[in-house]
């Protein structure tokens, strides 16, 4: 019986490399320079989704400053470590308005908000200075994100379907297409994909962005012994 062969490669994210010298304490002015910018160590390393509550008590006095921030903002450094099987991390501020500004590596890096994600390379520590304006206590949620899980390598043939599935992804960013191969152009193999149930059927040449996660491959007349497919933010799978 001919056979057709869905391998997977691996995940593409984007990554960031981090210095791990940064550290807003030995950098505080401003108007209480006796008060530096803590450095507060954070450990996620025990699952690759772990998390963490950080509360943030102000002194009177308040942090010191860094990064040329005027001396309305508080700052502190984060330390943080997490799973090598982790590929994110991110941060969620509780219990306070005002604005927020995160940097990597040194003061002059590019600046974040709160609701930012982050890719490192590895499982750190990462160092990231987290200014904020205000006096108010609040708390920092610090999140890791595992890794996306891709499929086992499947075999399917005629009449037959099998799932690829993906998980550690939000569905809406899951988009599946076939490379260019065999002759084709990139999505000619587009309609070997639907979804679980045999609906949201692909059409060839057309990207295919369903917004699932999970897809049914099914070999159509003619098909070669193996397809490799794309998905253009995420995952390859061959």
């Amino acid at each position: 019986m001919k056979v057709l062969t869905v391998l997977l490669i691996g995940f593409s994210i984007p990554l960031f490399t981090f210095s791990q010298n940064f550290n807003c304490t030995y950098q505080s002015s401003g108007p209480n320079p006796e008060t530096p910018s803590p450095l507060i160590a954070v450990n996620l390393s025990s699952s690759p989704s772990a998390s963490s509550i950080v509360p943030i008590t102000i002194p009177s006095n308040g942090f010191g400053q860094c990064c040329g921030y005027g001396s309305n903002y508080n700052c502190l450094t984060l330390e943080v470590s997490i799973h090598p099987n982790s590929s994110g991390i991110s941060f969620k501020v509780n219990g306070a308005n005002g604005n927020t500004y995160i940097r990597l590596n040194d003061c002059n890096s590019a600046i974040y908000d709160a609701g930012h994600t982050f890719y490192p390379s590895g499982s750190g520590p990462y160092y990231f200075s987290f200014c904020r304006t205000g006096s108010t206590d609040y708390s920092i949620t610090i999140s890791s994100i595992a890794s996306p899980v891709g499929p086992e390598n499947i075999i399917t043939a005629d009449g037959c379907s099998k799932q690829l599935s993906v998980s550690g992804l939000d569905p809406n960013s899951v988009t599946w297409s076939s490379i260019a191969q065999n002759g084709y152009t990139s999505n000619y193999y587009n309609d070997f994909l639907s979804n679980v149930n045999g609906g949201q059927i692909g059409t060839s040449s057309i990207l295919y962005e369903e917004n699932i996660s999970t897809v049914s491959v099914t070999p159509k007349p003619n098909y070669p012994p193996k397809i490799t497919f794309l998905n253009k933010n995420r995952l390859k799978i061959r």
